[in-house]
Formats: structure tokens, sequence, C-alpha cells
């Protein structure tokens, strides 16, 4: 019964960052999740739906996750940069690749990521049902 605009505005003028990932369990019905999905999304989180157990311990992972490690493997499954997402990257010959991220319990990759001489190429992680993907 609570007003979630009021809750969010006394966070801002006591000068708060926060972002909220919202984990709704069990949650029928658009009335229900509508709120916290505005107010997830009003702090840049998430709002994730879970329906059951598995679900549940997924979703509360990919709320959690802030850092994903990656690797970059080059033709023969060898290790040919790392870093985290978000770093300055890596400087690597042209050719193609597999990506590799670790987003929360998963690993998560991205095959035939061609890299041209002298081009920068640049890879996102997004969230996608209850966990994370990566895309071009």
């Amino acid at each position: 019964g609570g007003d979630l605009d009021a809750a969010k505005a006394d966070l801002e003028k006591l000068g708060i960052d926060l972002t909220l990932n919202i984990v709704g369990f069990t949650l029928a019905g658009a009335q229900a999740r509508a709120p916290l999905a505005g107010l997830a999304g009003s702090t840049g989180g998430a709002y994730l739906r879970a329906q059951d157990g598995p679900s549940l311990a997924r979703a509360i992972v990919a709320a959690a996750t802030d850092r994903f490690p990656y690797r970059v493997l080059g033709a023969k499954g060898e290790t040919v940069a790392a870093g985290d997402a978000g770093d300055a990257g890596a400087e690597l010959p042209a050719g193609t690749y597999r990506v590799v991220v670790q987003a929360g319990a998963d690993d998560i990759s991205l095959e035939g990521v061609a890299i041209a001489r002298g081009a920068d190429t640049k890879l996102r992680i997004v969230r996608k049902g209850d966990g994370f993907a990566v895309e071009r």
C-alpha cells in the first residue's frame, strides 16, 4: 500500500544514488508487476520475473551481477585476450573470434566475431529473460 513514486523522490532528496533490480516471485498479472517494473526502470535497474525455484535462483543471480569478465578465443580455442566488460578492450589482429562472457553463473558466448584491420568492434551485454546475452 506504499507510494513507490514518493519513496523514489525521498531517496533522490537524500542524494542516494540507487539502482534497483527487482525480482517479482510468482506475481500474477500486469497490475502487480507494472509499478515494480516502473520503479526498477526509473532507477536504471531491471524487473525480473520468476515463477518457480530455478527461475528465482537465475533471476537473483542476474539481479546481483554487475561484473562481466570476458575471454576472446582464437581459431584453435586458445585465449588471445581477457578482461572485464567496459574496460579499454584489447587490440587484436584481423580475424574471426569467439567471445565468452561470464554473466553470473552462466557463460554466454558469441561465435564468429569478425575483427577488421584498423576498425573497432564493440559488443554489448543485454538482459534477456532472466539472464544475459552478448550482441553485436
